[in-house]
Formats: C-alpha cells, structure tokens, sequence
C-alpha cells in the first residue's frame, strides 16, 4: 500500500472539541496521526499534525475537514510532509530565554542558533504578563 504522509495545519477560535473533530477525521479514514503540536494564540486556537494514509484516506480526511472549516471557522491546509533530511550532524540544544519583554528576543536568539548551523525542532514563546506576576502553568498527562 502507498501510504502519503501529509502535514494538515488548522487555525480559527477557540472552542473545545477541536482537536476531537480533527483527530475523529483521520481515524475514521483509516490514516495514522503521527505527530503534532497545538497552542492557544491568544484567542485562537492553532493545530499541526503529521498524519499519513493512503490516497483514498487522505481525498476523505480533505472532505471531512472542508466541511468542518466551516462548521468551526477554521482555516485548514494541507501539504504533503517534507520528507527528512539526510543532515543529522547538526548540535541540538535545550535552551531557557528568561527576560524582559521586548522586540525582536526570538529574532536574535534564532539567528544565534542560525549562525551555529543549528536548526530549531521546536520553539515555544509566550509574554508572561506584568513584571513581578507569576504565571502558574499545569501539564497533563494521561496515565
């Protein structure tokens, strides 16, 4: 069997129930769901995932997910999956940025990380609100 591996991005308000309905389409074409991430962007929610099928699954999870741009004003897109690249020999690091909030902290900490020939898998950023305000955060895992 060919199986497609495809990148599906989706964006629109906020609302639970999302990551059901999306997740729902590509089981129920028989497709794996391999990868994602997902984040609330202010009042938005935004969702990748990789997920891979063959052609016949990949045509139903499009036509599920063109309706349900509309049912939940999302906007979704579809790309076939880049696929990795032979180049492993590059550094990978964790790092912790901590600061005061200003223009262009993630430009100058990507080009750092650009100008060691290190590429980033995965960067997350958030303005944490006042100077002095803690910010609680809570991680669930499933058990």
């Amino acid at each position: 069997m060919d199986r497609r591996h495809m990148v599906l991005t989706a964006v629109g308000p906020d609302r639970p129930g999302v990551v059901k309905e999306i997740s729902s389409a590509i089981h129920e074409a028989g497709a794996n769901l391999e990868d994602s991430r997902m984040a609330i962007l202010a009042g938005d929610f935004a969702l990748i995932v990789l997920f891979s099928g063959s052609a016949e699954a990949v045509e139903k999870i499009q036509r599920k997910c063109r309706e349900l741009e509309q049912d939940l004003e999302f906007q979704v897109r579809f790309k076939p999956a880049t696929p990795h690249s032979k180049k492993t020999d590059h550094a990978v690091f964790e790092l912790d940025v901590i600061g005061v909030d200003q223009p262009g902290i993630v430009h100058r900490v990507s080009g750092v990380l650009a100008d060691l020939e290190s590429g980033l898998a995965e960067l997350c950023t958030a303005v944490l609100g006042e100077p002095g305000v803690r910010r609680e955060s809570k991680q669930w895992q499933a058990s």
